[in-house]
């Protein structure tokens, strides 16, 4: 993820990038999420067809398939889980935000986004760099400032959604606050 301020022809070095590393779990969520909120697989083909209109209808499937993914990235006991659920279904729902302006229910499309910030700022953000499987693997946090700085990396990712779905919709006003407050953060990595 490019460092604020950072151009993007500038080589991966962590003077100009964050890493962020993720839990082996996430490419099998991100596969699932990505799948599902984008060509409905898993679903019936004539579900996959309205998908692939692009117009209202469209719009009104996704937000019901976003509310879907959501409740079931809650629903998740596991931190980890959790983390690698929401954060799929974050990247989906930024990749085309198309839906959150063309759909006929956007005050519910604003209530789940805010369900979503509210997720990552009171649940996943609070925990440490441990529990959400997001520490650096061992002997690599040293050359990353000792925490590995995956978290920053995590930081930046969001902050880059977040104009995405504010700028999204006329209709749909969405404000991601992700971020938690300083008051509800637990260490940045466990001791």
């Amino acid at each position: 993820i490019p460092k604020k301020n950072s151009e993007s022809e500038k080589p991966v070095t962590a003077q100009h990038m964050h890493v962020l590393w993720l839990p082996a779990v996430f490419n099998e969520h991100s596969t699932r999420v990505s799948g599902h909120f984008n060509w409905g697989e898993g679903e019936a083909r004539q579900i996959q067809k309205r998908l692939e209109k692009g117009n209202t209808d469209t719009g009104n499937l996704k937000a019901e398939i976003f509310e879907q993914e959501l409740r079931y990235a809650i629903s998740l006991k596991d931190v980890k889980e959790k983390l690698c659920a929401t954060l799929a279904l974050t990247k989906a729902a930024s990749d085309d935000t198309y839906w959150m302006n063309d759909n006929e229910c956007p005050e519910d499309v604003a209530k789940n986004m805010k369900n979503l910030a509210t997720l990552w700022r009171t649940v996943l953000l609070t925990q440490t760099d441990e529990e959400l499987g997001i520490d650096a693997p061992a002997g690599l946090a040293a050359t990353h400032g000792g925490s590995g700085g995956s978290r920053e990396g995590l930081y930046a990712f969001l902050a880059m959604m977040a104009p995405e779905f504010k700028n999204a919709s006329e209709y749909c006003k969405v404000t991601f606050n992700w971020k938690p407050s300083a008051s509800s953060k637990k260490q940045k990595t466990s001791t």
